[in-house]
C-alpha cells in the first residue's frame, strides 16, 4: 500500500512539474490560447501560489544555490544559502506586494472588474518570462543581457488583462502599468534592501 501511495505521488509530482513548464512556456510561446485556458480554470484563493509560484521560486532558489556555491571565489556554501534566501525572500514578496498594489488599485478605480482570484492569477502568471530568465542567468551569468526580456512582461500582462477582466484598452492601460513595472522592479528592490541591511 505504502509502495503505491509513493508511486501516485511521483506521478501526480512529475505531472504537476510537467504543467508548470507547460503553462510558463505557454505564456511565452502562445500567449492569449494560454491566457484563456489560466481564465476557464477554477481556483481557489492562494491557488495560484501553491501550483505556480510556490515551486517556481523554490526552483530558482535550488538553483541559485547551486551554481552561486560553483561560481563563488571563497566560502561556497555560505555564500551559495545567503543568495538562495535572497532569492526566495525577494521573489516571495514580489509576489505579494503587486498583488497588495494590484487589489488596491482595483478596489479604488476598477471595482466593478474587481476579482480576487483574476488577480492573484493575472500576477502569479505575468512572472514566467522573470523565473525562466533568472534561471538561466543564475547557470550562465554572462548572458546577465537576457533580462532586456524582462520586459515582454508587458505584452503578457496586457493580454492577461484583456482576457481576465475583460478591460477596454484604457483600463488595460493602467492595469498593465500598475502591474508589470512591480512584477519587473520589485524583486531587484528587495534584493537591495535585503543586501543593505546585511552585515559586511
Amino acid at each position: 500500500m505504502k509502495n503505491i501511495c509513493t508511486f501516485v505521488a511521483r506521478i501526480k509530482m512529475k505531472r504537476n512539474i510537467l504543467n508548470i513548464f507547460g503553462r510558463t512556456w505557454g505564456l511565452m510561446m502562445s500567449t492569449t490560447s494560454t491566457w484563456e485556458e489560466i481564465a476557464a480554470e477554477n481556483d481557489r484563493p492562494n491557488g495560484v501560489f501553491r501550483k505556480f509560484v510556490l515551486p517556481w521560486v523554490c526552483m530558482v532558489s535550488l538553483i541559485v544555490l547551486v551554481f552561486d556555491a560553483v561560481y563563488a571565489d571563497s566560502n561556497y556554501l555560505r555564500t551559495g544559502l545567503i543568495n538562495a534566501v535572497i532569492a526566495a525572500v525577494s521573489l516571495i514578496g514580489a509576489y505579494y506586494i503587486p498583488l497588495a498594489l494590484t487589489s488596491s488599485f482595483f478596489r479604488k478605480k476598477m471595482i466593478e472588474h474587481y476579482d480576487g482570484i483574476q488577480i492573484e492569477k493575472i500576477i502569479g502568471y505575468s512572472f514566467a518570462v522573470l523565473y525562466v530568465i533568472r534561471v538561466v542567468t543564475s547557470i550562465i551569468p554572462s548572458l546577465f543581457f537576457l533580462h532586456i526580456l524582462d520586459v515582454y512582461t508587458i505584452y503578457i500582462v496586457w493580454e492577461g488583462s484583456r482576457i481576465l477582466f475583460n478591460a477596454d484598452e484604457d483600463e488595460r492601460s493602467k492595469i498593465m502599468l500598475i502591474i508589470s513595472l512591480s512584477i519587473i522592479f520589485t524583486p531587484a528592490i528587495i534584493k537591495k534592501i535585503i543586501f543593505f541591511m546585511l552585515p559586511v
